[in-house]
């Protein structure tokens, strides 16, 4: 009785031990996915804020910000080079213009969302996007959509 007790014991914590390590790898795995993804997203958010800088516009579709050097160097992902795996983790709202997304506050920010899984905004990023759509607000007075000449 005590052996079979014994091996009921044991097995039942190496199912505890292997259902903790399933559960800790898968953890893990979607924690990197985030990781990857919150680069992703920072790395278009400093690319489209360039573009608003430079060409006072909310950019028309990716194509048209594949010419954008960032700012800053981002060390997971390259632009343009990793531009399809970036356009899995994040979209853009391309029918959106620069007067638009100056109105938004960081809390209503939703020009530029992340794929789950992700860690959210970076507020810091969010707010660069929205002062630079502002400062072409203020230079060509309301901006208009981005197919407007």
């Amino acid at each position: 009785m005590r052996q079979v007790i014994l091996r009921t014991s044991l097995a039942v914590a190496i199912i505890v031990c292997l259902v903790a390590l399933i559960l800790g790898i898968r953890a893990i795995r979607l924690s990197l996915e985030a990781e990857k993804t919150l680069h992703a997203h920072l790395l278009v958010m400093d690319v489209v804020g360039v573009y608003v800088h430079n060409s006072g516009q909310w950019p028309r579709d990716w194509d048209s910000m594949y010419s954008v050097i960032p700012s800053r160097p981002h060390g997971v992902w390259n632009w343009p080079t990793d531009a399809a795996e970036i356009r899995k983790r994040v979209i853009v709202d391309f029918s959106t213009s620069s007067a638009d997304v100056a109105r938004q506050t960081p809390a209503s920010f939703s020009a530029i969302e992340q794929v789950a899984p992700n860690f959210g905004d970076d507020p810091n990023a969010v707010e660069q996007v929205i002062e630079a759509c502002r400062q072409a607000s203020e230079k060509e007075g309301a901006i208009g959509h981005p197919d407007t000449p």
